[in-house]
């Protein structure tokens, strides 16, 4: 944590509060001062400076991401907020800290927001480069710029318009020759290429078409609202030191 400061005017709850009338912005204005140390920062009140029950607060944090991916249902992917203050005690008292999370079903307050790995080497070749060519098969190579820990890892692909996947995607193994280990001179430094794992899942999913409707239907022409995303779930935890590749089936635009 590196920096807070005033929420933007534009978040969607305070679009959504200043339908029903005056709404501050839940700043904590000058009563207090910020203090970073680590994954935590700390708000300190001013002497005699108070924040009743009931407030609001909203604020915006600057911060550095983990150095791997984390899923939004990912454990270690909460936020918290503790409180810590006398009352009407005559010592400090620490409450229990309590996750972030929206109680409501307006998306306004999610409990988390996905961390994305990152690529030092991505690349995709077709086995057809013909227009129209039924179900060609691509080949997909990537390799992370950092492991991804002890979980497993989702690749999402997205296709250019008027290219596909069927409902139910298809995914290979490469030929057997891409996964042999690297042998003569040229090769020293080279990462070997390996699979993704043999408990991979692949499914396909829809983006929203020009009028702004989930529409697909698995292989149908250009425009016509096809399976446009697949996102495969790998078997295994993703290391950074290797090549993975794999065959993905994909549908060509029609002619």
């Amino acid at each position: 944590c590196h920096a807070a400061g005033p929420a933007p005017s534009g978040l969607g709850s305070f679009v959504l509060a200043a339908n029903g009338g005056p709404e501050g912005r839940g700043e904590l204005g000058s009563v207090g001062f910020w203090t970073f140390a680590g994954n935590t920062c700390t708000y300190r009140l001013a002497a005699n400076a108070a924040v009743y029950g009931g407030s609001s607060i909203a604020m915006a944090l600057t911060v550095d991401n983990p150095n791997t991916p984390l899923s939004e249902e990912s454990l270690a992917n909460t936020w918290s907020v503790s409180l810590t203050a006398p009352g009407e005690a005559s010592e400090a008292v620490a409450l229990p800290a309590c996750d972030l999370a929206g109680a409501d079903d307006s998306n306004l307050f999610l409990r988390s927001a996905v961390v994305y790995g990152r690529f030092q080497h991505a690349s995709l070749v077709p086995t057809d480069f013909w227009a129209g060519a039924p179900r060609c098969m691509l080949r997909v190579f990537f390799q992370p710029a950092q492991p991804t820990g002890d979980g497993i890892a989702l690749l999402r692909l997205t296709a250019p318009e008027g290219f596909g996947f069927f409902a139910r995607c298809l995914i290979k193994d490469l030929p057997e020759e891409y996964y042999r280990p690297l042998q003569g001179p040229y090769t020293a430094g080279m990462p070997p290429t390996v699979r993704i794992g043999a408990d991979r899942v692949c499914r396909s999913s829809a983006i929203p078409s020009s009028t702004g409707s989930m529409a697909g239907d698995g292989g149908g022409g250009s425009g016509s609202g096809r399976l446009s995303v697949a996102e495969v779930q790998t078997g295994s935890p993703l290391a950074d030191d290797v090549v993975y590749g794999f065959m993905l089936q994909v549908l060509h635009p029609r002619l």
